[in-house]
């Protein structure tokens, strides 16, 4: 399907960037992405059925302490009650209450248990959660440590006391500060007019020599927002599929003329820029619009990003992304970019 960001291989490979932008690697079994402000992420997961994972993130700058989240994927009803645990090379080190919801369990770990949990993955072979009925679900820590020295290189630990592998004897407070959140500016919501009947182009979407598999109008209505006094914006199906539909969007004078189609950017080296939004949700109160790359129907892997119109296009101020069909909620992505929204009053 058009549209669509290939997903395979995402990243699996480093990319140039400039200063201050995102970058990811893979070590092993491991994964691990940093991005804009150096907060990064490193992520483990299982290879057996109960598809169980965990995730290490660090923000950068002084006194940022690790968190850890884990999670477990049940392909049939998970057991009730019980003693649910964590073990590294078969030794217990946490007991953990997780939060089920929907067959699967999460549980954000609290700072004291986070640093547990880095203490024992930093000289275990293998982590493995069990649970009540016999459940067992091995995370390979192949890689693991070379991913954490990363996040320790890209933040400034290495050598410094509360690195999470390349410790040494320098003060915690050595460690540089995070980069500047980036800021985009958007004009105030407009007032006009009402919504009028969708322009010649709109209603003639099926003849655009890019779109196919166009789904049913009554199903897809063509989506309108206004981004100034004349200038509106307008979104039309243009191609759809099992769980992921595109529109391509426009802006046009209040007459239906001046018509512009618009192009929206990724994240420096994970995909060019496109004219297709997929799954998109617009904000009119900040002039937001969003877009859900599903890499499959169950939504557990692909890339959500956000746009705002600062007045003369759509600029990026968000983006997350999981190559991993492991069952990762989109809560627990790993960001590539972030920047602030802050608008005009």
């Amino acid at each position: 399907m058009r549209g669509v960001l290939v997903l395979a291989g995402l990243l699996a490979a480093s990319f140039a960037a400039p200063s201050q932008a995102q970058d990811s690697r893979t070590f092993g079994e491991w994964m691990v992405v940093c991005d804009n402000l150096k907060t990064c992420s490193a992520f483990g997961f299982s290879e057996s059925a109960s598809e169980s994972w965990i995730r290490v993130s660090r923000d950068a700058g002084p006194g940022a302490a690790p968190r850890v989240s884990l999670g477990l994927n049940f392909f049939e009803e998970p057991p009730e009650g019980g003693v649910w645990s964590v073990h590294a090379d078969g030794r217990s080190v946490l007991v953990i209450d997780p939060d089920e919801d929907d067959g699967r369990w999460t549980k954000a770990l609290d700072a004291k248990d986070s640093d547990i949990l880095v203490d024992a993955i930093r000289d275990a072979r293998t982590l493995s959660i069990q649970g009540p009925g016999g459940i067992k679900s091995d995370i390979s820590l192949t890689g693991s440590s070379a991913s954490l020295r990363f996040i320790d290189a890209q933040q400034g630990r290495a050598g410094l006391a509360d690195a999470l592998v390349a410790r040494g004897s320098g003060q915690p407070s050595a460690a540089p500060a995070a980069p500047a959140l980036p800021v985009v500016e958007v004009p105030r919501a407009a007032k006009g007019g009402a919504k009028s009947r969708p322009p010649l182009f709109i209603r003639e979407i099926a003849k655009h020599e890019d779109c196919d598999s166009l789904g049913d109008p009554n199903d897809f209505p063509a989506i309108w927002a206004r981004l100034g006094p004349d200038l509106q914006l307008w979104g039309a199906i243009c191609s759809s599929g099992a769980y992921n539909f595109s529109y391509k969007f426009f802006t046009a004078d209040n007459a239906g003329r001046k018509v512009a189609e618009l192009v929206f950017p990724y994240a420096d080296g994970y995909g060019e820029e496109t004219g297709y939004v997929t799954n998109p949700d617009f904000s009119p109160t900040d002039l937001t619009l969003s877009a859900f790359e599903k890499g499959r129907g169950l939504g557990d892997c692909g890339s959500i990003i956000r746009w705002a119109w600062n007045g003369q296009a759509f600029v990026l101020v968000e983006q997350s992304v999981m190559s991993d069909c492991r069952g990762v909620s989109s809560d627990d992505w790993p960001t590539l970019y972030r920047a602030e929204v802050r608008q005009a009053r």
